[in-house]
């Protein structure tokens, strides 16, 4: 049984629904914002780019968003409930995702080689 009084225990849960309540709105306006920033940088593209050059960006945005996907594999996730348990520290958190992402570029940069060596 806990030692809290059911007072504190309301106090302490109405706390912690404000405090995930907030943490909702920041973790929406930054994701929004995001979007936002993206969208507006392809129309600022639309109109600066010919469409061979506009073709070009499209695809090289696409190419950085699902590499940027594969790159993190599903890590930061990982480790933000690992360190929000308490089984990892900062620094180990940093030094753990270091190793994976070192691991995962040894297994798939070369296979960069299907390319023919080229990006573009």
């Amino acid at each position: 049984m806990s030692n809290l009084s059911r007072r504190d225990q309301g106090v302490a849960t109405a706390a912690s629904v404000r405090f995930m309540a907030q943490s909702l709105v920041w973790t929406f306006a930054g994701d929004l914002s995001a979007k936002a920033a993206v969208l507006l940088t392809v129309f600022i593209a639309v109109r600066a780019f010919s469409p061979a050059g506009f073709g070009q960006y499209v695809t090289l945005s696409a190419t950085a968003l699902l590499a940027a996907a594969l790159w993190d594999a599903g890590g930061s996730p990982l480790l933000t409930r690992e360190f929000a348990a308490g089984r990892l520290s900062g620094r180990s958190a940093v030094t753990h995702v270091l190793r994976l992402r070192r691991g995962y570029a040894r297994r798939v940069l070369p296979s960069a080689d299907l390319l023919g060596g080229r990006c573009f």
